[in-house]
C-alpha cells in the first residue's frame, strides 16, 4: 500500500479508476463521494486498511423501482460518526471525529438487478485514501532554539548595518579629507 500511496496524488486517474488522497488531522471530518452511471438498488461503502476490509455502511432503496427515499444500515463503530446525503447515483458520505484508526482506503460497490434480471455489481470508479495523523506541535525547546536562531540573525544584521553606517559617516569622509590633505602637501 505504501508504494500505491507514493504514486497517488489528489485526483490522479489510473485507467478508469480515480484516486483521491485526503490528509486529515484527528477530530476533523472527511467527505467522499460514491457515484455511478447506472441507477442501482444498493450500495455498500467499504474501508480497507492493513488489518482487513470491512463494510461501513449499506444504503438501499425502500422501493423496488428505486423511486423515492433511501435507507441505510451503518456498522456499529461508525453509527454515530457516519452520515450520507444525496441519491444512490450520487452519494456524498461524511465521517466525523476522525481517529488514527480511520486511516485507510474507502470505496463503494453498487449492486442491483438489471432489466434481464441478472444480478450485477459495479465498483465505483472513485477511491479515496485517507491519512489521519496527530497534529504537530512544536515543543518549548524547539521554540527556544528558533528564537535564539532568529535573535542571532537579527543581531548579525544590526552589526552589519552599524558597520555600514560607520563606514558612510566616518571612514569615507575622513579618507576623502586625508586624500585632499595629501594633495595639498604634495604641491
Amino acid at each position: 500500500m505504501s508504494v500505491l500511496l507514493m504514486l497517488m496524488l489528489s485526483g490522479i486517474s489510473v485507467g478508469k479508476e480515480i484516486y483521491y488522497l485526503q490528509d486529515k488531522v484527528l477530530d476533523e471530518s472527511f467527505n467522499f463521494t460514491c457515484s455511478t452511471q447506472t441507477q442501482l438498488n444498493h450500495v455498500n461503502v467499504y474501508k480497507t486498511n492493513k488489518q482487513n476490509t470491512s463494510i461501513l455502511m449499506h444504503v438501499y432503496c425502500k422501493h423496488p423501482a428505486c423511486q423515492g427515499p433511501v435507507d441505510s444500515f451503518i456498522g456499529e463503530p461508525y453509527r454515530n460518526r457516519l452520515s450520507f446525503t444525496g441519491s444512490l447515483k450520487e452519494l456524498c458520505i461524511t465521517l466525523i471525529q476522525l481517529t488514527e484508526e480511520d486511516s485507510g482506503v474507502y470505496w463503494c460497490r453498487y449492486s442491483g438487478i438489471d432489466k434481464t434480471l441478472n444480478a450485477i455489481q459495479i465498483k465505483s470508479n472513485e477511491t479515496t485514501v485517507l491519512l489521519v495523523k496527530r497534529p504537530v506541535h512544536c515543543s518549548a525547546t524547539e521554540n527556544t532554539n528558533l528564537t535564539i536562531g532568529l535573535f542571532t540573525i537579527i543581531k548579525a544584521v544590526v552589526i552589519i548595518l552599524m558597520y555600514l553606517i560607520m563606514l558612510i559617516i566616518h571612514v569615507i569622509p575622513r579618507s576623502r579629507l586625508l586624500a585632499v590633505t595629501n594633495q595639498h602637501r604634495a604641491k
